[in-house]
């Protein structure tokens, strides 16, 4: 645990890449007395989020939005995160985190931000090419994978406007 903190530490400290465009916005965590609270450029942020995904009738977890062509995800993302915006909602954590122009986009034109999760190996994780099933967390050399796995996955997503967490 004491790890993964540590990442995030680090993912904040991160330098924004030049190419990000205008100002970034700021996500901080503040720890006080009552407790901890969110905030987005200093003022108070109130998340108003669902978990959220996209499989059409006969598919299962395998499918993937991100990897159809770009007109159909502009149509689903138009139906989706408009019925959301209407609801309220400002912020989705996906079943199947989209790629940084995905989380940029959804962003951009709808106003929802993103919480990208990383399972450390909730479900199994593919290690080595081999797919792991029962993720045994007591061994140093899975954790190491894990956490690189988590690095990398901060580093990609570091500075892409409508990240929230």
């Amino acid at each position: 645990m004491r790890a993964v903190i540590c990442l995030l530490v680090v993912f904040c400290m991160l330098p924004r890449p030049a190419s990000a465009g205008p100002q970034q916005e700021v996500v901080t965590v503040l720890n006080e007395a009552g407790g901890a609270k969110l905030q987005v450029n200093g003022h108070d942020f109130l998340v108003k989020g669902v978990v959220w995904g996209y499989n059409p009738i006969g598919t299962n977890y395998s499918y993937s939005l991100w990897k159809q062509p770009r007109a159909f995800i502009e149509r689903v993302l138009a139906s989706q995160m408009t019925t959301l915006k209407k609801a309220g909602i400002n912020a989705i954590r996906p079943f199947d985190v989209p790629p940084p122009e995905w989380v940029r986009y959804i962003y951009e034109q709808y106003g929802i931000y993103t919480a990208i999760s990383h399972m450390m190996g909730r479900y199994g994780v593919m290690k080595d090419g081999v797919w792991v099933t029962h993720v045994d967390y007591s061994d140093p050399g899975i954790r190491a994978f894990l956490l690189a796995d988590l690095e990398q996955t901060v580093r990609k997503y570091v500075g892409v406007p409508g990240v929230l967490v």
